[in-house]
């Protein structure tokens, strides 16, 4: 680990002995598997701004491109300003060694990652971008039916991310609840118009565009304060103080809130 690294705060910190995340973080470490899943890499990350995020997400999405008035064939994403982005956020892996038995220099593990730019893509998709919800547990009620909510003021969003604790070289589960306010059929409705599915007739292409900005904009509306396993300088996330962690909550953690929220609408009204 650099000397910089170990001066910078880590994601992970311990209040009360419960690992917490901590938003004014500057490194996230996250477990990466290497593809057959036979070893781990603890990746070390610089925290992200959103901008960076925002130029290449929709290159992730595959496009659909009509072969023949029967057939649709589904194009691999381009992953290359994804893969700029791992770089240049990258800091260090622990968890390899070179041939001889020594610790790879930082400049010898960037040049595997430029030779090997499936685990940049795999950094991505399995460290920065997965945020999830936690495991369900099994339905405990007897009639087995759904329960319907009337009324609600607000939409309660239960997250969950994987992290790696320098301090305790522990993989660390971390999960806590995000809390959005109702949101409005306005809302609603810029939401929907932020997520276009485009035509393009003459290349025979269906892709999908999203204004980012937008949607970043909604979550920050609608973010009340965060419950949990979640900090900001060792402080809870409340409304209070929200000016001082809603700028710091990585963009994807907003994405998927705000999609579980719309999502709940969705199902109250279908």
């Amino acid at each position: 680990m650099s000397e910089t690294q170990t001066d910078a705060r880590n994601a992970v910190v311990y209040i009360d002995d419960q690992p917490c995340l901590d938003l004014a973080a500057d490194v996230f470490t996250y477990p990466v598997d290497t593809p057959d899943e036979q070893f781990t890499l603890m990746v070390s990350m610089r925290a992200y701004k959103p901008y960076p995020v925002k130029k290449f997400y929709d290159q992730c999405i595959p496009k659909r491109k009509q072969r023949s008035s029967v057939e649709r064939a589904i194009e691999a994403p381009d992953y290359t300003d994804l893969r700029a982005f791992v770089l240049d956020h990258f800091l260090s892996f622990e968890g390899a060694e070179l041939e001889d038995g020594s610790e790879p220099t930082i400049e010898q593990q960037r040049q595997w990652l430029k030779e090997n730019p499936v685990f940049l893509e795999r950094i991505f998709r399995n460290g920065i971008e997965k945020v999830g919800a936690p495991g369900k547990a099994e339905p405990s009620g007897e009639s087995g039916k759904a329960v319907l909510l009337f009324g609600q003021r607000e939409h309660h969003i239960p997250l969950e991310i994987g992290l790696y604790s320098p301090e305790t070289g522990t993989r660390e589960t971390l999960r806590f609840t995000a809390h959005l306010e109702r949101l409005s059929q306005s809302q609603k409705h810029q939401y929907d118009k932020a997520i276009s599915v485009i035509e393009n007739s003459r290349r025979n292409e269906l892709y999908q565009e999203n204004n980012w900005d937008v949607i970043e904009q909604i979550a920050n509306q609608a973010l009340k304060r965060l419950d949990g396993a979640v900090v900001i300088d060792g402080e809870p996330c409340a409304e209070a103080n929200k000016e001082n962690w809603i700028a710091r909550l990585p963009l994807l953690m907003k994405v998927y809130a705000l999609a579980q929220a719309i999502q709940e609408i969705d199902i109250k009204n279908a």
